[in-house]
Parts: structure tokens; sequence; C-alpha cells
């Protein structure tokens, strides 16, 4: 995993050190929001699924850039936490990945950009309930969603995304339940030339 994120970033480096026009192509950021469950992943959902509740999502790198005619490349490391009750019994279900996709970005104004993006990637799930053992699997995921920037500085953008994000992993006995999250975060991004 940590050579893929080195690979990875030495990718974007290159990309940002071969451009040679002035005009921003790309981002690099961190962004923090609300993870929301929905469908028979949140609490009000049912019974033999449904039991988690308003979580956290953290993305601690998030990168965009342009290639050709406004279609780029996207790609995230991002987490989310939820807290579960499950039968009256509190834990939390953690979801961590890294993902990587295609983006078409749409040029709004001189301050604004709206990228649509479609990703997939690689998930590891942990499960943690009181009294119970830690159960943890791996899989695929995939999220679809759109990023709003900001651009307040030459090199400076606020970003803002909302995306719909999807895995399910073979993690208990007997049926596995569908992680459904709508995640909602913001925060700033270094725009690359």
């Amino acid at each position: 995993m940590k050579k893929l994120i080195c690979f990875l970033l030495a990718g974007f480096l290159a990309l940002n050190v071969m451009s040679q026009e002035t005009e921003s192509k790309g981002y690099l950021g961190l962004m923090l929001g609300p993870s929301f469950p929905y469908g028979s992943y949140a609490s009000s959902g049912d019974y033999h699924d449904g039991y988690a509740q308003t979580g956290v999502n953290i993305n601690l790198l998030t990168f965009g850039y342009e290639i050709w005619k406004n279609l780029g490349i996207t790609a995230s490391w991002s987490g989310m936490a939820n807290p579960l009750d499950l039968f009256g019994t509190d834990g939390t279900m953690a979801v961590g990945n890294l993902m990587i996709g295609p983006m078409y970005s749409f040029h709004l104004s001189d301050k604004i950009d709206l990228d649509l993006r479609l990703m997939v990637g690689y998930t590891t799930e942990q499960r943690d309930v009181d009294f119970y053992e830690t159960e943890t699997a791996n899989g695929p995921s995939w999220a679809a969603g759109a990023m709003l920037h900001y651009n307040f500085a030459k090199r400076w953008q606020l970003i803002m995304n909302l995306e719909n994000y999807q895995t399910q992993q073979d993690i208990q006995i007997g049926k596995d339940p569908k992680v459904l999250l709508i995640n909602w975060s913001f925060g700033a991004a270094y725009r690359l030339r």
C-alpha cells in the first residue's frame, strides 16, 4: 500500500512539473465532514441490517487532474466511521479505502469549477462491537459524486464534495450489511499547474 501511495504521489508531481501552462489543471487537497448512512444500512432501516448512525468521513488525500478537454483523472485516500447500535449493543463500523477513476470538469467561472467524479477502489472494512471480536474484511468499493471548487487565491482553493459511497464486504456469518453512505465534506486544496 505504501508503494502504491508513493507511486501515485510521484505521478502527480510529474504531471505538475511537465505542465508548462499557467492555468491550473488540477488539485491536491484534504477534506473532512459528516457521513450519513441510508437505506438498510441506516439505523432506521431493516431490523437485521439497519444499525449505522451519522458518523464522520475524512479524506486524507484527494486529487484531480485534467488531462484532455475537461476529462481527467481523480483519486482519493479516505476513511469513514459510523457508530452502530446492533440490537442494543454499541459499536463502530470503519471503512478505509484507496480509490481512482475518471472525472469531468466544468469551468463555471474564473473562480468556480465543478468536477463530476466516478471512482472504484480497494476497501478495508472493520466492525468493532462491544462484547464481540473485532472483524475485518477487504474488497472492492465505488463512489460517485460532485466536487465544487472556489479558487480564492492563485495557488489555493476551498473545496466541497458530495458523494454516494458503497461497498459490501464478507465481514460476518449470514447476510452482510451493504455499506451505503452519503458523504458531505469540506476542505482546502493546493492548485496544480
